[in-house]
Formats: C-alpha cells, structure tokens, sequence
C-alpha cells in the first residue's frame, strides 16, 4: 500500500488594482488649484463653515493623523458604532447638517487658529506635508 502525505497547501490570491473614480487624486497639486480658487469670503453650500474653518480643520486632520496631536478622546455612541463603521467602506456623501460629538453643540463654530485664510493654507500644507 501507498501513503500519502500532504506536503504543502496552498492559497493563491489574485489582486487586480482597481482605480477609484468617484474621488479625485488629492495631490498637492491638486490642493494647491482649489486653494488658488478659496476667498475668504465664499459662503458654503452647505454646512456652518467659513473657508478658514475647513482649512484648519484639515490642517487638524493631518496632525491628527500623523500622531502630532493625540490629547482628545473620541468616544462614538455604541448605537452608532455599526453605521459609522458602514461609512468606512462607501463613498455616501456626508449627511448635510451632520453634528459630529466634537462639535460645539450650539452650532457656533470654533475659535479660529490662524490669523487669516493664507496662513492657514500655508499651514495645512506644511501639515500635509509632515504627515
């Protein structure tokens, strides 16, 4: 009689890259243009924030995200938890309107950092590019 042994298994996997078409390349390029385009003044088509709002709050993104600011607590509702981590892996827009928990509650905004919008566009780059 013959023995068989199992020598070795195997999983092939076969990745095909995909190119997203429902999101532009954020470049700094890219940045750079819609920055060009940014006035101080424009209102927003939807939502509380000014144009420096939004800027510092990416710059805050970047920091965020390369570990430069980690002193907050982000703490979500666990009857949220499940359509949070849904929004991770589809490209839904923001709801218009949507109050995060960080927020102020009053729907003021927060104070501003930087002294003017080209500064904080100078500044979120500079955190881009740190990140």
């Amino acid at each position: 009689s013959t023995i068989v042994r199992m020598v070795a298994t195997a999983t092939i996997l076969t990745m095909v890259e995909k190119k997203q078409t429902v999101f532009p390349e954020i470049t700094e390029s890219y940045i750079k243009s819609a920055f060009a385009k940014l006035e101080a003044n424009a209102k927003p088509n939807w939502g509380t924030m000014t144009p420096q709002h939004m800027v510092e709050h990416l710059e805050m993104s970047y920091r965020i995200a390369s570990g430069e600011i980690q002193d907050f607590e982000v703490a979500t509702p666990d009857e949220y938890l499940e359509k949070v981590a849904a929004t991770l892996w589809n490209y839904d827009k923001m709801p218009q309107n949507h109050k995060m928990p960080l927020m102020k509650q009053d729907g003021t905004l927060e104070d501003l950092i930087h002294e003017d919008l080209e500064t904080a566009k100078t500044k979120m780059l500079e955190a881009r590019n740190e990140y």
